[in-house]
């Protein structure tokens, strides 16, 4: 799910060492080439080309980095984040060589941790709260049961349990809803990679929301019923071709749905969309237009798609996604 953030201009893209550390700037980045794909829900994309060789004083000399540039190094963006890499596509036409990175956000570093055998709450021998540390009775029966978030006892903490899986991860008390902390759930799952389990399996059992802190490498979590009054909603946009400006967004009785513009407001996005994007997804508040703004769920979306003249091209209509949802 993405929109590209145009404004965001790169000042400096470091390469880590294996601990994180910030190590080198990469100073043959093209700037120009770099891009920011913000996703709602899921990784963002961080695009970019760096040429081999770059001029010093009328010197070519090899651009700090460059050999260094392989499958899951790691980048950081300041005051965004980390990035990990994929390997890069080499291009050399004989006369400039350089190399054109693709990076996910590092939250992909738990999609690379798979857990086989995962057993919660399941009540056999071989589930998590039988074998947790001194958790049976002398019946054999377990004491307590895995909660989502249990800062007190790591091994009954479904959290915890899947941050052992990706150690370089944390969490905090502030940053997991509690509405959630006691939520008991049951999982039996063969294999799974830990992303796919808390976005897929975890978070429409809990009715809750993950955020990946890229910057801090930390997990959050919120209720559903925690946005009830600012009602979440995530809607797929497909512009019609590459001249579309902007979109507004109206119920199917006319009525405007307020956008995250300060200018325009029946507009969600100043974006631009580029060629390739296909689909687009946003999210954002719908409320009404009464002075008491209060919050209303319509039933359809109708989207209007907007050019540069800000003339209608094309409209359709959505069902409105549940709170949280796609």
């Amino acid at each position: 799910m993405s929109i590209t953030m145009k404004t965001w201009i790169p000042r400096k893209i470091y390469l880590c060492r294996p601990d994180s550390d910030m190590w080198i700037v990469l100073n043959g980045l093209r700037t120009e080439t770099a891009d920011l794909d913000q996703h709602i829900r899921s990784y963002k994309v961080l695009t970019f080309e760096v040429d081999r060789y770059i001029n010093v004083d009328g010197v070519l000399v090899e651009s700090n980095g460059y050999e260094l540039l392989h499958n899951h190094m790691e980048l950081f963006l300041p005051d965004i984040g980390y990035f990990q890499m994929q390997e890069p596509e080499l291009i050399n036409d004989g006369n400039i060589e350089y190399k054109s990175i693709t990076a996910y956000s590092c939250e992909k570093e738990f999609e690379d941790k798979d857990y086989k055998g995962l057993k919660i709450n399941t009540g056999e021998p071989d589930s998590i709260e039988y074998l947790a540390t001194d958790n049976t009775d002398e019946l054999g029966f377990a004491k307590q049961y895995v909660t989502f978030y249990n800062p007190y006892n790591h091994e009954l903490s479904l959290l915890h349990i899947v941050l052992s899986k990706v150690p370089s991860w944390s969490v905090r008390d502030e940053d997991i809803d509690p509405l959630l902390w006691n939520v008991k759930l049951q999982f039996n799952e063969d294999n799974i990679n830990m992303y796919g389990f808390l976005n897929s399996v975890v978070a429409p059992k809990a009715e809750c929301v993950f955020d990946f802190d890229i910057l801090n490498r930390r997990i959050k979590a919120i209720s559903k019923r925690s946005l009830s009054g600012n009602t979440l909603n995530y809607i797929d946009l497909r512009p019609s071709n590459a001249t579309t400006y902007g979109f507004s967004v109206e119920t199917e009785e006319g009525e405007s749905v307020y956008s995250y513009s300060p200018t325009r407001e029946k507009y969600i996005s100043d974006y631009f969309f580029s060629e390739q994007s296909e689909i687009m997804h946003v999210s954002f508040d719908i409320k009404s237009n009464a002075k008491d703004n209060n919050v209303f769920k319509p039933t359809a979306l109708k989207i209007n798609f907007y050019n540069y003249e800000m003339q209608v091209i094309n409209s359709y209509t959505t069902p409105v996604c549940s709170e949280g949802t796609a």
